[in-house]
């Protein structure tokens, strides 16, 4: 006659004991195999382009009251090549358009143009991997922000494109607003 595996009595002891070792072992066996798979999985994606752009816009969200818009453009470009980005602008607020890039050694070369062609004016800073545009339109408008840029170290990169707005005063004029900037 053949021999029955034993029954663990769960009321009993031993029984007690043996089950929450089996349970400890295979509890053990699958975190094991979840750590193994979690890399694969659980993966966080950081834009590093959205990133610097934004963080050329803290120092004008801090003290400036510059308001970011959450939508943003973003891509991948091939060095000297170019692309466009679409953007209405009223009358009666100040615009700064944050370009960010991946890559540490970027230089950024950008152009604002109304729907007619005509270059925009205004205020450029660079820095190492971002660039900032600041104007403001006399009138509500289309504006085209084209952009491109080389890598020191990289032939392609990612670009994110932020903007925020300030509303000024009603009726104050470009000028009027530089001035109460720098008071």
């Amino acid at each position: 006659m053949s021999k029955l595996p034993r029954m663990i009595n769960p009321n009993s002891t031993y029984g007690m004991k043996t089950l929450v070792k089996n349970l400890t072992l295979q509890c053990s066996i699958l975190s094991i195999g979840i750590m193994m798979l979690a890399p694969q999985v659980a993966r966080a994606v950081v834009d590093d382009a959205h990133s610097f752009a934004l963080e050329a816009a803290q120092e004008d969200v801090e003290k400036g009251g510059v308001k970011i818009r959450y939508d943003y453009a973003s891509g991948v470009l091939k060095n000297g090549q170019s692309t466009t980005v679409g953007y209405q602008v009223f009358r009666g607020n100040a615009y700064w358009f944050y370009l960010g890039s991946s890559e540490l050694a970027t230089k950024f070369t950008v152009s604002v143009t109304d729907a007619d062609g005509n270059e925009i004016k205004g205020e450029v800073k660079k820095y190492a991997n971002s660039y900032v545009f600041q104007f403001v339109p006399e009138r509500t408008m289309l504006v085209a922000v084209t952009l491109s840029g080389v890598a020191e170290d990289a032939e392609v990169f990612d670009w994110a494109l932020v903007y925020g707005y300030k509303t000024r005063h009603s009726g104050a004029t470009a000028d009027d607003e530089k001035k109460s900037d720098k008071e």
